[in-house]
């Protein structure tokens, strides 16, 4: 049996979310603003096909009784996952050149500091891997599920720019 482990959120929702925010006309007060956070959306949405992938190799396999046995699936998943770190640690790069807005604060904080998170755990259980190491594995998890809390925050104050940009 094949298990979910949770790690990726919906990622069909990111591209809702992208998409509510294109559709978005400026509000003429908020223009600048509207502006900054619909170059933001455009930034992340490039990372839904990684997330998709990754999550979808994941759910392939039963990563809790994982034995390191068949190579081919190790390497599927340790491919899988570099995909993911590639893609994401580009949306870093980007995501520190768009910069912060003064209004998107807590948006732009929460959302680098999440993905930052999401990469130290991924690459700590690629290590694992690599390593054939359940522990590393494990720890990555930890890492990764740690960055909820701050992909919340910052979901939630994407959901108030969209309010004041509509």
């Amino acid at each position: 049996m094949k298990k979910n482990i949770g790690w990726i959120r919906n990622p069909l929702l990111l591209l809702v979310i992208f998409l509510s925010a294109c559709s978005s006309s400026l509000n003429s007060e908020s223009g600048d603003l509207c502006e900054w956070f619909q170059k933001s959306e455009q930034i992340r949405i490039v990372r839904i096909p990684a997330i998709v992938k990754v999550q979808n190799t994941f759910n392939k396999y039963d990563l809790i009784n994982f034995d390191f046995s068949n190579q081919a699936i190790v390497n599927d998943l340790a491919n899988s996952v570099q995909e993911y770190l590639d893609t994401n640690n580009e949306f870093i790069r980007e995501w520190k050149k768009l910069g912060i807005h003064p209004d998107g604060e807590t948006y732009w904080e929460n959302e680098l500091k999440a993905v930052e998170l999401y990469v130290d755990g991924y690459s700590t259980s690629l290590r694992g891997f690599e390593q054939h190491n359940m522990n590393l594995i494990v720890e990555g998890a930890r890492i990764y599920d740690s960055g909820n809390t701050p992909s919340a925050r910052a979901e939630e104050a994407m959901i108030n720019l969209r309010r004041t940009c509509r």
